[in-house]
């Protein structure tokens, strides 16, 4: 049946367009997957699609000139300047009656029947008595009102060797001195109280460790 069909050269012959429309439409699909194709569609492309999230990186310039604000000063730093300059001043400049107070003190605890006691009475009222018979209540509140100026605070009333500006406890001598933002307290420490079973009064620390300043604010 072969011998039959005439031969045609190759021009003449009629090319089918479907196969090589198809395969040529096959290379365009595989070329597009790997990232070829027309430059234009490619262009297209990437103008469509959205941009990177870059939310998450830092401009080192930026950063670098960032500067935090520093925290303002809180009322711990404020109380703290306050008491050590009043402590401070107190030891150096009315040592003297510090120490004066504490010899108080001493004669007090020479009374005792032994090194200690369990009488508040023993211990009160010896005390501020000879406190009062040696002038040193009114040293003492002098010497707090000084200390306060020096300290850059202003006294809201000028206290007087009485309660509540001063005050003779079992543990020793309290003074305080009133100020607009709060009060000073001083207390120095020339008893130590024992809170057992049966409550025991023992003569106290020498300076530094008996002065305690405090500064209360309101609020």
């Amino acid at each position: 049946m072969c011998s039959h069909v005439t031969k045609r050269s190759r021009s003449e012959i009629p090319l089918d367009p479907g196969p090589f429309t198809r395969r040529a439409a096959n290379r365009v699909a595989v070329t597009d997957r790997n990232g070829g194709g027309d430059p234009t569609d490619r262009t297209d492309r990437s103008e469509r699609s959205d941009p990177p999230d870059r939310s998450d990186q830092i401009d080192p310039v930026e950063s670098s000139d960032r500067t935090e604000p520093a925290d303002p000063p809180g009322p711990s730093d404020a109380q703290a300047r306050v008491t050590s300059a009043v402590d401070a001043h107190l030891r150096s400049a009315h040592r003297p009656i510090l120490e004066q107070a504490l010899a108080c003190a001493d004669a007090v605890a020479v009374g005792w029947d032994g090194d200690a006691t369990n009488d508040r009475r023993e211990v009160v009222d010896p005390y501020e008595t000879l406190l009062r018979r040696s002038g040193l209540d009114g040293s003492l509140v002098e010497a707090l009102a000084d200390a306060v100026s020096a300290a850059g605070l202003e006294l809201a009333a000028r206290p007087v060797p009485e309660v509540p500006y001063l005050a003779v406890t079992a543990r020793g001598v309290v003074v305080r001195g009133p100020t607009v933002e709060g009060r000073v307290v001083v207390t120095l420490d020339a008893f130590e109280v024992d809170h057992g079973a049966d409550t025991v009064y023992r003569r106290g620390p020498d300076l530094p460790e008996a002065l305690e300043v405090e500064w209360r604010t309101k609020g």
